[in-house]
């Protein structure tokens, strides 16, 4: 389940829901919209994914936060996985360990395309039900999508030729096993 995208303003009831989701042992996204302290602080079983922004991240953190965001994560030791995005890069952090996804590329966030990227991790989360290796697969799908696209048109890109040629990423690496 995803929570978060155009939830912002509503951490009283969004806190209700994380609270009573964690009764369910349901897979749970939370995108940086859902992230607050009170929805943290409820958040008190393993299969949740935090997808913030560097600035919820503070909130993720207890609001301590200088420096690079590997050593703020380092610091940080939980069951949650944590996919947060910095630059050309995406972190992925399982409570002990770091994973980078690097792109020579700026992976904007036209279109939402962080949007995106937060409803692939959901689904894929739901068929594998491994958080790291969902966000894993949801990263590299985006950027490789991002990757080829901007190689295609530059910019100039429509929302129409990103998910066709995500679609596209997703038959060639879930389907048919190849990384091309």
């Amino acid at each position: 389940m995803l929570i978060g995208p155009g939830l912002t303003g509503i951490g009283k009831e969004i806190a209700a829901l994380v609270y009573n989701l964690s009764k369910m042992n349901i897979n749970v996204v939370i995108d940086s919209g859902a992230i607050y302290p009170e929805t943290v602080k409820l958040v008190k079983f393993k299969n949740v994914i935090y997808v913030p922004k560097v600035g919820e991240l503070k909130i993720i953190l207890g609001g301590e936060y200088s420096g690079d965001i590997i050593s703020n994560l380092s610091k940080y030791k939980s069951d949650h996985v944590i996919l947060v995005k910095d630059y050309k890069q995406y972190i992925v952090y399982d409570g002990s360990e770091a994973y980078l996804i690097k792109s020579d590329k700026y992976t904007v966030t036209k279109y939402g395309l962080f949007y995106i990227l937060t409803g692939l991790l959901s689904g894929l989360y739901a068929l594998y039900k491994d958080p790291v290796k969902s966000a894993i697969i949801s990263v590299y799908l985006v950027v490789k999508t991002y990757e080829n696209i901007f190689e295609k048109y530059r910019l100039h890109y429509t929302l129409d030729e990103y998910i066709m040629e995500l679609r596209s990423n997703l038959k060639k690496i879930i389907w048919e096993g190849s990384t091309d």
